[in-house]
């Protein structure tokens, strides 16, 4: 991705103004967000910079702007794969589908912050149908109360019997 040749008009020292004629150049893609998956270049306005994800700017550039609720989704589920026929708009689902698809959801033990694995989860079921209170389990296991109910309504490891 290049930026655009320009035109940027300075003061001298003497306060004369003098205009410098800058080339396109090629820019060098970073971090776009805090995990480092997405790619982002930093592009500049009347001083002001603003990075933005590469992936947006080809899909708003090639293909037009999104709609209310859309977002950018990858088709092949490699964030850093940007080349065009591999990007499309799509909803927030259609991403979590695509999660799912390529096997990058995180339930479960795959999740980096779980304290429970699906025996333990069997386990809790199992012990709440016995008669055994929320609070107690969850003391137990070292988990809130709120995350035992969870569980219990499937709201959470829904996807463990």
């Amino acid at each position: 991705m290049r930026s655009l040749a320009r035109t940027v008009f300075k003061r001298s020292r003497w306060g004369k103004k003098v205009e410098h004629r800058l080339p396109g150049r090629e820019l060098k893609p970073g971090a776009g967000n805090g995990q480092g998956t997405h790619k982002a270049v930093a592009l500049s306005r009347r001083g002001k910079v603003r990075k933005f994800l590469i992936h947006n700017l080809l899909l708003r550039t090639f293909v037009g702007t999104p709609k209310r609720g859309q977002e950018c989704c990858h088709y092949d589920g490699d964030h850093s794969n940007n080349t065009l026929a591999n990007l499309r708009w799509g909803t927030s689902a259609d991403n979590a589908a695509d999660r799912m698809r390529h096997g990058y959801n995180k339930k479960g033990t795959r999740h980096h912050g779980a304290k429970l694995d699906d025996d333990k989860v069997r386990d809790i079921r199992r012990r709440y149908a016995a008669g055994e209170g929320v609070t107690v389990i969850g003391a137990s296991y070292g988990v809130a109360h709120t995350t035992i109910g969870r569980i219990l309504h499937r709201g959470g490891w829904s996807h463990v019997e």
